[in-house]
């Protein structure tokens, strides 16, 4: 199967799959809440209730599934044209594609949700580093408000991880992370292979930042 083939079957995968368990969450929702509620509550409070959620889970998915339509057909066909005859490096564990001008993320066979797709030159830094992510994104407002920031990121941080040992891979671009991957500590041998991608990236290509 193409490299491009591969990609296509995975979006159209994703987007089934956002489809169907954002219907098994209308289902539970409508069969074990609202049927609870019904005899407790007003029915129109309830029906309001009822229509509010179903169109936030819409919405939700709406935007789930057009996110990965924000290329014009002229620019898929070039990440078409580039994984099938301009793929430098593919690391299979991560389902990442390293072509010319993309890094097109795959995940791994049994994350049905992970896709997406970054220009290189647009990429600003790898991330392998469990908190500097949110430093590096936000580092031009650090200058001009540098506690202020060091709060907010340090919160979002301990949000995130706090103290689990979680370590990263992540692509920043343009303000945006893309999570390729995390590992906990203790797992050795993924973390050499998360830093084998840092490696590879940012010794390619330059002006990408590793942190």
């Amino acid at each position: 199967m193409k490299n491009s083939q591969k990609f296509k079957l995975k979006l159209l995968t994703t987007k089934v799959s956002y489809t169907l368990t954002s219907l098994l969450i209308i289902y539970i929702f409508t069969k074990y809440i609202i049927s609870e509620l019904t005899p407790l509550v007003d029915k129109w409070i309830v029906f309001t209730l009822y229509i509010l959620v179903v169109l936030s889970i819409l919405i939700i998915l709406l935007y789930l599934i057009t996110q990965y339509n924000n290329y014009s057909q002229e620019e898929k066909n070039k990440i078409y044209y580039d994984l099938d005859n301009n793929t430098e490096k593919i690391f299979k564990k991560f389902g990442l594609y390293i072509t010319k001008n993309y890094i097109v993320c795959l995940g791994s066979k049994l994350n049905i949700f992970k896709l997406f797709v970054v220009p290189i030159k647009d990429i600003d830094a790898i991330d392998t580093s469990k908190d500097s992510r949110y430093y590096y994104r936000n580092k031009k407002v650090k200058k001009k408000a540098s506690i202020l920031f060091f709060i907010k990121a340090s919160i979002k941080t301990e949000m995130m991880y706090g103290n689990s040992e979680i370590y990263v891979l992540n692509i920043i671009s343009n303000k945006k992370v893309y999570s390729i991957t995390t590992s906990y500590i203790l797992n050795k041998r993924k973390l050499k292979q998360m830093d084998e991608v840092a490696d590879y990236i940012c010794n390619k290509y330059k002006d990408i930042d590793y942190i």
